[in-house]
């Protein structure tokens, strides 16, 4: 049974309470991990065995870095992704692009003018993957970010839970909470 839009919903919404309420994010989403009643139109979450705990400065710190990739500010990204240790000043110029164009396009899902968001987009999907691709094989000096590994890993299951689901979803009110937080 497909999920009605409420569910869908839920799916964000438990994102948002997870890392921006809580600060305690599951972070293996995959399908096993799921459950819906349908009866009840719930979400419930199972399996708690990989779990990554953020510090509200972490959150703090990653709504400022989504913020200035929402509005193109490219010198105040880097400067909040080196001051989080996302991204090492001493990177090369062409790294540092790449780490803007990345940004802004994990950031364009929230974008007006790209609701409602369509999850299966394979040209979505194809430009995340090759822009991330080029952004890491540019890297010279930043470590992996412990905290950003598995964040990303639960942002991914989520979005690919969405994807073969075939969501297309305005994100507009995620965004409104995000930019409120």
């Amino acid at each position: 049974t497909t999920p009605p839009l409420s569910s869908l919903w839920a799916v964000g919404d438990l994102l948002f309470l997870e890392f921006f309420e809580w600060g305690a994010v599951q972070t293996d989403p995959n399908f096993g991990n799921f459950l819906y009643r349908p009866h009840t139109g719930q979400l419930v979450l199972l399996d708690f065995g990989a779990c990554n705990f953020y510090t509200k400065k972490f959150r703090r710190e990653m709504v400022s870095l989504l913020k200035a990739a929402m509005v193109g500010n490219d010198e105040e990204l880097l400067m909040q992704a080196a001051s989080m240790g996302v991204l090492d000043p001493r990177e090369a110029e062409e790294t540092k692009r790449g780490f803007c164009k990345m940004m802004a396009l994990i950031a364009s899902i929230y974008r007006k003018d790209t609701q409602p968001f369509d999850f299966a987009s394979s040209e979505y999907l194809a430009e995340v993957r090759q822009t991330t691709i080029d952004f890491g094989n540019s890297v010279r000096f930043t470590a992996p970010a412990k905290d950003l590994i598995f964040l990303n890993r639960k942002l991914g299951g989520m979005f690919h839970l969405l994807k073969d689901l075939g969501v297309s979803y305005d994100l507009s009110k995620f965004w409104k909470r995000i930019d409120a937080w």
